[in-house]
C-alpha cells in the first residue's frame, strides 16, 4: 500500500480492520427444506438467522405449503418494517417489499407439448409433460405407475432433471434478488398459469371488432380475476396485500390483475413485472441491482417515435393531442418528434437520440402462441428481437401501441425485446388499446415529467421511483375513465371533475390507499346511486379502462429521481 495512501483504500483498510462476522440466533422452529421456502430463508440468514431444516416434510399441496410461505413471508415483512422510519427513504425510496415468483414453461408448451418422440419410447416423456401442463400445485401429481414408467425412462428423466434445475435455479435468483433488499418471497403454485384459458377469452373480447357491453367485459374480466384469486389462495392474498413499498413480480401470468381490495393489484400496489420466459432474460434482469439516480432535468429531452402511415385514420391523434397540451408543457420539456416510414429511419431515429425516454406511436402485432411480436413502421413488419443489436434502447420506453406484452401470446415480446437489447423499463400494453385513450395516457405522462416530477422531487418534496410515477399515472387514468364520461354526459359539473381529480392527484402523490374509492363514493354521492351500483359501476369502468392494459416491465424501480435543491436539503455536498 501507498505510504499516502489515497482516501478509498483507507477506508477500506479500516473497513476490514473493524469487520467482524454478524451475529447470528436461532429461528424459533425447524422449517422444512424446499424451493418455496428458501428465498425467505435468504432473506433471514442475511440479517443473522440460523435454520435447522426439519425433518417433517410439507404433506399437503397447496395447503401446507401456503401456510409455510405466508408465515415465513410475514417474518420477513416484520423485520424490514423495521426500516420504514429511515431518513434515507427521503433521497433513496424504499425497494419492492414483496417478490411474487410463479415459474411456468413456455407459452407453446401448455398448447402443444415438447415435440417428444412419439409411439413408444417417448410414452413416459408425454405423460411427463402432461404432468407439467396440468400442474395446479407445488408438485407434479400422478399416479404410480406413471412415475415408475417416468423413473424407468431415460427421455422423461433427462426433462424432469432439466425442469427441476431450471426451478431450483430461478429460485435461488429471485432469492437473491429479494435478500438483497430484504423483501419477502411469496411463491404461487402453478394452478396460475392454467388461468389462461379465463385469460384468452378476455383477450378475444378486448380484440372484438364489436364494442362488447360494459356489464359483459366486467363480467369476463371478474372471470380472470376470480380464476386468479383462486389459484392464489386466501392465506397469500392476504400477505400480498400487506405490500407497502410495491410488488416485484417473477411471472408470465397477467398478475397485475390480481383482485386486491377492490382494485386490480397492478392499481392498488406500485407493481412491476420480469416474465419468466425467456429464462436467459429473466435472470439477467433479477441480476440488474444497481441503482440509477437521475434528476428531474433527465427527462426534458423526450423523443416520440410516430411510425404511422399518412393515410392511417389514427396517425394525427397522439400529436394533436400532444400540440393541444403544448401551452400546459411550456418549455419545461423538449418533444423530439421524428416520423419515420422504413425500418432504417426507425434505426436512425432512436441511434440519434441520448435521452432517457423514448415513446413509440404506432401499431404493435403479436400472432400465434409461438409467434414473434412485431411493429407497424410505415408499411413494414418490424421484429425489434431483430434490431436490438443495432439499435441504442434508451433506459425508459413507452410502448403507445397494441400487444405489445400480449397476455395471451408467446414470450417473444416487443417488450421483452427492448429489454432484452438494453432498455432498463419499458410500458407494454397486455391487449388492444384505444388510439385516443393511449394519446391521452402519453399526454399526461409528458405532463408529469414536465411539471409533476419537478414539484414533487423538490427541496420540500422527496425522491420518487420511475416505478411510482407510473403508477401513479395508470391511477390517474382510471379515475379519468371514471369522471370524464359523466361530465360529457352532463351528469357531474366541471367543478365536480376538478375536485375528484384533484383529490385523486393528491392522494396518488401522498401514497394514500384510499384514492379509488373517495373517487367512486363522491360520483356515488353526486349521482345518487345506492352501494351496490355504485360498485357495479366501478368494475365496469375497471375491465374497460385501459389502465389495466398497460403494465411496467423491466426494472423500473432501479431509476431513482431527485433534485439537487433536495440533496442539499439533505446536507449533500453537490
Amino acid at each position: 500500500m501507498q505510504a499516502d495512501p489515497t482516501l478509498d483504500s483507507r477506508l477500506v483498510r479500516e473497513g476490514l480492520e473493524k469487520w467482524a462476522p454478524r451475529p447470528t440466533f436461532p429461528f424459533g422452529r425447524p422449517v422444512p427444506g424446499h424451493n418455496v421456502v428458501i428465498p425467505n430463508l435468504m432473506s433471514l440468514e442475511g440479517v443473522g438467522y440460523a435454520f435447522i431444516e426439519s425433518e417433517k416434510l410439507l404433506q399437503e399441496d397447496p395447503a401446507d405449503y401456503r401456510r409455510e410461505i405466508a408465515e415465513l413471508a410475514d417474518f420477513v415483512l416484520n423485520a424490514r418494517s423495521l426500516t420504514y422510519s429511515s431518513l434515507a427513504y427521503r433521497t433513496t425510496p424504499p425497494q419492492p417489499d414483496i417478490y411474487i415468483t410463479a415459474p411456468s414453461l413456455y407459452s407453446h408448451i401448455y398448447k402443444e407439448g415438447l415435440g417428444v418422440p412419439s409411439g413408444k419410447r417417448g410414452h413416459a416423456a408425454r405423460a411427463l409433460v402432461r404432468m407439467m401442463q396440468r400442474q395446479t400445485g407445488y408438485r407434479l401429481l400422478g399416479h404410480g405407475k406413471v412415475w415408475r414408467d417416468i423413473l424407468d425412462d431415460e427421455i422423461a428423466m433427462g426433462l424432469l432433471d432439466i425442469r427441476r434445475r431450471e426451478v431450483s435455479f430461478q429460485t435461488v435468483a429471485a432469492g437473491l434478488a429479494a435478500a438483497g433488499t430484504l423483501s419477502a418471497t411469496v411463491r404461487l403454485p402453478s394452478a396460475v398459469n392454467r388461468a389462461n384459458g379465463s385469460v384468452r377469452q378476455m383477450s378475444s373480447h378486448a380484440r372484438s371488432d364489436q364494442m362488447r357491453s360494459p356489464r359483459k367485459l366486467a363480467k369476463t374480466f371478474g372471470e380472470v380475476q376470480f380464476r386468479l384469486a383462486e389459484a392464489v389462495g386466501p392465506e397469500l392474498l392476504r400477505v400480498i396485500a400487506s405490500s407497502q413499498t410495491g410488488v416485484k413480480l417473477v411471472a408470465d401470468a397477467p398478475l397485475e390483475w390480481l383482485p386486491i381490495n377492490g382494485l386490480p393489484l397492478g392499481l392498488c400496489k406500485t407493481v412491476s413485472r420480469i416474465t419468466t420466459t425467456p429464462g436467459n432474460l429473466q435472470i439477467g434482469l433479477l441480476a440488474r441491482t444497481g441503482l440509477i439516480h437521475l434528476s428531474p432535468d433527465a427527462f426534458r429531452n423526450i423523443l416520440i417515435i410516430s411510425a404511422l402511415a399518412p393515410e392511417d385514420p389514427i396517425s394525427a391523434i397522439l400529436l394533436d393531442m400532444i400540440e393541444e397540451w403544448q401551452p400546459i408543457y411550456g418549455n419545461q420539456v423538449r418533444l423530439r418528434i421524428v416520423k419515420v416510414a422504413t425500418r432504417g429511419e426507425f434505426i436512425a431515429a432512436l441511434n440519434a437520440f441520448q435521452g432517457a425516454v423514448m415513446i413509440f406511436d404506432g401499431h404493435g402485432g403479436h400472432d400465434g402462441a409461438d409467434g414473434v411480436a412485431t411493429l407497424r413502421v410505415g408499411r413494414d413488419e418490424i421484429s425489434i428481437w431483430d434490431l436490438k443489436t443495432e439499435i441504442r434502447i434508451p433506459p425508459i420506453v413507452i410502448l403507445s401501441a397494441c400487444d405489445t406484452q400480449a397476455a395471451d401470446r408467446s414470450h417473444a415480446t416487443t417488450a421483452n425485446a427492448f429489454l432484452a437489447g438494453g432498455a432498463v423499463t419499458v410500458l407494454g400494453s397486455l391487449l388492444p388499446v384505444d388510439a385516443r385513450d393511449a394519446a391521452m395516457l402519453v399526454a399526461r405522462l409528458i405532463w408529469r415529467l414536465a411539471e409533476f416530477l419537478p414539484a414533487v422531487t423538490g427541496k420540500d418534496g422527496r425522491a420518487h421511483l420511475w416505478s411510482e410515477v407510473v403508477a401513479g399515472m395508470l391511477r390517474l387514468h382510471l379515475i379519468l375513465d371514471l369522471i370524464s364520461p359523466l361530465l360529457k354526459a352532463g351528469s357531474i359539473t366541471s367543478a365536480n371533475y376538478h375536485d375528484i381529480n384533484v383529490r385523486a392527484i393528491t392522494a396518488t402523490t401522498n401514497r394514500e390507499d384510499n384514492w379509488w374509492d373517495d373517487a367512486l363514493h363522491s360520483v356515488a354521492a353526486i349521482l345518487g346511486l345506492e352501494p351496490e351500483r355504485a360498485a357495479e359501476m366501478g368494475r365496469e369502468v375497471i375491465a374497460a379502462s385501459d389502465a389495466i392494459r398497460y403494465i411496467q416491465l423491466g426494472n423500473p424501480e432501479l431509476i431513482v429521481i431527485k433534485s439537487k435543491a433536495l440533496l442539499r436539503d439533505e446536507g449533500y455536498d453537490i
